[in-house]
Formats: structure tokens, C-alpha cells, sequence
């Protein structure tokens, strides 16, 4: 009896202990009879959302060996036709969670299990916890076969180590808790400038300037031109970038980038991890606009006032440069991937007079959108809601119609014009309202959203206490941003006594 009491005893204390930093001499490869070679990288930049963990390529084909990467249990086991797919979770005593997603099968035990659990829920979806006795894992057991399940666009083991009590990802590479061959400095492609003026507490941003960067040699970078940048009096730069890996011909995100003037930093961005909850931010760390339609990492050197400074170890000033007329200063950019290579990128920068620096044009008869405050407005027909915390930073309300020619194939009938509400390159945090103030539109028409180069697509629309009808839309699963162009229609089975306009 003693001895089964002391191995209780100490089985309990060892799942239950405090959280400790993952070491890599805990972690085994998560996957066998591989190359050992990734497809993409932690916190990478994808569509409204980083990367949460790294992609390991399974040498084209599935069915191969994932085990767990360290002693512990299988606490939840998720299986959807999107996302993840087939997703195994094992918690650690050391406080970690490790996720292995896109699988093909389970362990027989676990598919078993999950057979059950599937009858007793009555669906195939299903995502559930288990307790710690149910299946309990060493380094190294086989826990499941490598597929291509879920939202995969081809074989591979989508793997996590995540903080058990927060789930906050953290980033594997760059902790060492995987071996990766990487001696590749990151590549440094553009470089562009924005000017930044202010109408009261609103920023305005200029066009960006680009400028051609050259390489001369591994890790050293420099601008095509040798005269110095003219800058105005303030302005931020836009980095685009991106990283190799030894072996492979996948690009990989930045994981530091740092900016210094006169030897002083004034910017450091750096992707140790995240909650989810955060995961949106990475349209406020990028240069939305841009980030669009590159397939580089294209990360703008500033803050918004609506970003958090947990993805900053460094931010002075919100890193704009302010530099006065006719004065030089050096400016040196490092961008650092998860293995410890670096490019650096020295140029020299020169203020111009006050009267060359951007000065945006007035916009007094502009309502303000707060980026931090709710916005409501109603007029021309269209009713619109902008929660707090929406946009990255505050702008101007503009509106104005909007004609899109009706697709060949469409369902729809228009019922009116199409307003553009703001601009279709503004990043957006969260949901916002908007519906058809005209009583005649309310019973049957729908709200849709239009992305840009892309024909009308449907959006959930809910009727109203005032008998409007209202959508809720947010970015959508692209980089395209919804873009506030609410068009009432109407489905070609309504009565026709309502295709009017």
C-alpha cells in the first residue's frame, strides 16, 4: 500500500508542477522517417492571423510516424473539415502543450475512443478533453499517422508547443526546442517611406516612396541610390523582407527586426509568441496595403496607436523619425531570422525644408472615426456601426457610391447602388454593423460585401428591432478586407413586386 501511495503521490505532483521554460533536450522531433525538413516557420504573416507553429514536411506523402515529443498525456483530441483537421493535444509537466495538427489517424486506441465519443455526441466534428489515466505518453510513442486534413494544401505536420495554462503559442525555432539547418540570412527586398501628418488627432499617411535595395554580400545590404534619403518632418519606413532555409525553396517569416538611429534603437519587433486573442495584429505590424498582394513579409516600422506593445520590445516615439531640415542621420535596419542569421541594411537620411514635407489636405466637413471610441452614423440610405477597438488607428468617415457591374451568373438582383464606406485597404480589428435605413428594402433584401478585384459575396444579415436589415462583417479569410461597400439585393425568388429600385 505505501508503494502505490508514493507512486500517486508523485505521478500527481509531476502533472501538476508550475510551469517551467521548455528546454530542448525534452523535445523529441515530432515526426519520423522525415527529412527533417520545414515548409513554414512560427509567426509567419498569414491572413489576418501569425503562424502558430512551424509546418514539417513529410516528404510528399502521409502516413508517417508522429510521436509525442515528450512524456505527458493526451488532453484533447479535435477532428473538423477545416482548421487543424485531425488534431491530437498533449499536455507536459513542464507546463507545455504540444498541438499535432492535419493528421491521418490516431493511435488505434485513441481512433477508438474517438469512434465513442462520436456516437455519444451524434456528430462527426467533435472536439473534446480528456482526462490525464486515459492515454498516457512517453517521449517518443507513435500517437498518430502525418496526413493532410483540415485546411492543408498538401502533406505535412502543422506542430505547436503552446503554455498550458494561457495556451500562448510560443515560437519552437527560435527556442531551440526543434533542430533546424538553417545558415541563410534573411533577404531584404524594398525598402519604402511614409510621410505622416496630423488634421487634430487623426494621422494622415502620404504615398509611399519605394527604394531599390541591392545585395553585396550575405547579410549586407544597401539602396540603390548613394545619395542620402530626403525625409520629411515625420515619416516611418517599410521593410520588405523575408527568409530562407537550407535544403528547401519555402520563404519563412522574419523573426526580429530592428531599427536604429545614430546608433540608437528606436524600433524592435520580435515574435517569441502569442495569445490568440492577438493573433489579428499582425494587419496593425505589417503595412496592410502592401501586405496584400506581396508574398514577402512587409512589417512597417511604426506602432499604430490601436496596436499593443507586447509584439515591441522597443518603441521609442512610435520609432517616427523627426529629423530636421537639412540635418543627416544614419539609419541601420537588421532583420534577424529564428536561427540567429542576420541582414542589416545602412543608409543615410537628410530632413527636407518644411515646406517639401507632406501636409495632408484639409478634411474639416469629415466626421472622425476614434479608434478607440464607438462610431454611429445614418444617412444617404445606409446605417453603419464601428465599434471601439475596430481600427488600428483613427480616420476620417468617408462614403461615397459605389457601381459595380452585376456578375453574369449572379443570383442577385440590385435593388440599389453600392456605397464605399472608408477604404478598402484599412485593416480592421473587429465586427461592424451596417443595414438599409429604407423601410421599402427592409423585408427582403440582404447585405453583401464586395472584396476588391472580386465580384458580391453574401454576409449573414439579421433583421433588426426597427425592422431593418443589418450585417455583421469583419476582414475576411483573405488578405482582402471587407471593404464597407453594403449593396442591397434581393434573391430572385422574393415576390417581384419587390425588384424595384
Amino acid at each position: 500500500m505505501r508503494h502505490i501511495l508514493l507512486t500517486l503521490l508523485f505521478s500527481g505532483g509531476l502533472l501538476a508542477a508550475p510551469a517551467q521554460e521548455p528546454r530542448s533536450e525534452r523535445y523529441r522531433f515530432p515526426v519520423r522517417n522525415v527529412a527533417g525538413l520545414y515548409s513554414a516557420n512560427f509567426g509567419e504573416m498569414r491572413p489576418n492571423h501569425f503562424h502558430s507553429g512551424v509546418d514539417i514536411k513529410t516528404d510528399g506523402v502521409t502516413g508517417k510516424p508522429v510521436v509525442a515529443a515528450a512524456d505527458g498525456y493526451v488532453v484533447r483530441i479535435a477532428v473538423s473539415p477545416s482548421g487543424y483537421g485531425r488534431a491530437l493535444y498533449i499536455a507536459h509537466p513542464d507546463g507545455t502543450t504540444t498541438v499535432y495538427g492535419h493528421l491521418e489517424r490516431f493511435r488505434t486506441d485513441i481512433e477508438s475512443y474517438l469512434r465513442y465519443k462520436r456516437y455519444e455526441q451524434g456528430r462527426s466534428n467533435v472536439d473534446f478533453t480528456c482526462k490525464p489515466s486515459l492515454f498516457p505518453v512517453r517521449a517518443g510513442d507513435t500517437v498518430a499517422l502525418s496526413g493532410n486534413s483540415g485546411m492543408s494544401f498538401g502533406p505535412h505536420l502543422h506542430f505547436e508547443v503552446r503554455r498550458s495554462s494561457d495556451q500562448r503559442t510560443l515560437n519552437t525555432l527560435a527556442a531551440k526546442l526543434l533542430p533546424v539547418r538553417d545558415r541563410i540570412a534573411p533577404r531584404i527586398m524594398r525598402l519604402h517611406y511614409v510621410e505622416v501628418d496630423s488634421l487634430g488627432d487623426v494621422p494622415v499617411h502620404s504615398r509611399p516612396r519605394t527604394f531599390d535595395v541591392v545585395r553585396r554580400s550575405e547579410g549586407d545590404y544597401a539602396l540603390r541610390q548613394t545619395q542620402p534619403v530626403a525625409v520629411g518632418r515625420r515619416g516611418y519606413f517599410i521593410v520588405e523582407c523575408s527568409d530562407r532555409k537550407d535544403e528547401v525553396y519555402n520563404t519563412f517569416g522574419i523573426y526580429r527586426l530592428t531599427e536604429e538611429v545614430d546608433g540608437e534603437v528606436r524600433y524592435e519587433y520580435r515574435m517569441d509568441g502569442f495569445l490568440f486573442g492577438d493573433t489579428r495584429y499582425c494587419n496593425a505590424v505589417s503595412y496592410y496595403p502592401m501586405q496584400l498582394s506581396s508574398r514577402n513579409e512587409v512589417i512597417r516600422l511604426t506602432q499604430p496607436a490601436g496596436c499593443p506593445d507586447r509584439f515591441f520590445t522597443t518603441m521609442k516615439n512610435r520609432a517616427l523619425l523627426t529629423t530636421p531640415a537639412g540635418r543627416r542621420q544614419e539609419v541601420r535596419i537588421t532583420a534577424e531570422d529564428d536561427c540567429g542569421n542576420r541582414s542589416v541594411l545602412a543608409f543615410t537620411v537628410e530632413g527636407k525644408a518644411d515646406e517639401r514635407s507632406f501636409r495632408a489636405p484639409a478634411c474639416d466637413s469629415l466626421p472622425v472615426v476614434r479608434h478607440d471610441r464607438d462610431f454611429h452614423r445614418e444617412g444617404d440610405g445606409v446605417r453603419i456601426e464601428i465599434p471601439a477597438g475596430t481600427l488600428y488607428e483613427s480616420c476620417f468617415y468617408t462614403q461615397r457610391p459605389y457601381d459595380e457591374p452585376q456578375p453574369k451568373d449572379s443570383t442577385l438582383l440590385f435593388l440599389s447602388r453600392g456605397v464605399e464606406i472608408l477604404d478598402v485597404r484599412l485593416p480592421m480589428h473587429a465586427t461592424r454593423r451596417c443595414g438599409s435605413t429604407r423601410r421599402r428594402f427592409r423585408p427582403s433584401c440582404a447585405v453583401t460585401r464586395c472584396w476588391p478585384r472580386s465580384r458580391p459575396r453574401g454576409s449573414c444579415a439579421t433583421k433588426a428591432a426597427n425592422g431593418a436589415t443589418d450585417a455583421s462583417a469583419c476582414a475576411p479569410a483573405r488578405w482582402e478586407p471587407f471593404s464597407s461597400w453594403p449593396t442591397l439585393c434581393a434573391p430572385r425568388s422574393a415576390p417581384a413586386s419587390r425588384h424595384t429600385t
